[in-house]
């Protein structure tokens, strides 16, 4: 019996099954579904690998300990870093207990309405009658290279226009190269300040040989009150 021959009488066997083929428009249909999830993938894996250049941008801006603040605008000291001279260098000695070589008589005692704990070792300049060749007034000390920085808290006092302004400038003199003349340069300045909070003055007097505390004032019957006034000592040659 061949493989088309059957049993008289049984039903013929079914014809062998041909394999479905994919129509072509099915298997486009199918490219589209998988490049479309492909192109999904390669955007959103990216994103959740890192963090947007702006949140980083952001990180760094605000560190560890918040976001960054702006200085103070009464504030003006030199642009060059203050010198710190290690731990050989921290000792300091107060401005008051250095004798003027000119301008002692601008000095002045603490008003009696400030506190010596509040303003200790304070060097208290009066202001300038504000006449004509009394614009500012002037204190003069030698530093002969000893030291490094000068650090005090200045506030103003007046007797009658409590809130009006004092500027003070530190004027450091320093030798020249060549010759015996002096270049002064305006070190370290607290200007147009009038809170009697008080706000920080710090000057770079390394290498210089001369300290000019100069002052002015809105009013005559003013007070400048450098509070904590130090000088940071150099260290040995």
């Amino acid at each position: 019996m061949t493989d088309i021959d059957h049993a008289p009488g049984s039903p013929a066997p079914d014809p062998p099954r041909q394999p479905r083929r994919l129509s072509l428009k099915t298997a486009a249909h199918i490219a589209t579904i998988v490049a479309a999830v492909v192109a999904v993938l390669a955007w959103w894996l990216p994103r959740t690998a890192a963090p947007e250049p702006a949140d980083r941008e952001a990180t760094r801006q605000a560190g560890p300990s918040g976001p960054p603040t702006a200085g103070d605008p009464t504030e003006s000291a030199a642009a060059r870093p203050l010198p710190t001279g290690g731990p050989a260098t921290t000792a300091t000695v107060p401005l008051d207990t250095l004798a003027p070589v000119s301008g002692n008589g601008h000095r002045r005692p603490l008003p009696t309405r400030m506190t010596a704990a509040e303003n200790p070792r304070a060097v208290v300049i009066g202001c300038p009658s504000n006449t004509s060749g009394d614009q500012t007034r002037e204190v003069r000390y030698a530093l002969n290279g000893r030291y490094l920085a000068l650090h005090a808290t200045v506030r103003p006092y007046f007797t009658s226009q409590p809130g009006s302004w004092v500027t003070v400038e530190a004027v450091v003199g320093r030798p020249q190269r060549i010759g015996t003349t002096l270049v002064t340069e305006v070190a370290g300045r607290v200007r147009g300040l009038r809170s009697a909070a008080g706000q920080p003055l710090a000057a770079d007097t390394a290498g210089g040989v001369e300290l000019s505390l100069r002052v002015s004032c809105e009013y005559p019957d003013g007070y400048v009150v450098l509070a904590d006034a130090r000088l940071t000592v150099a260290p040995a040659p």
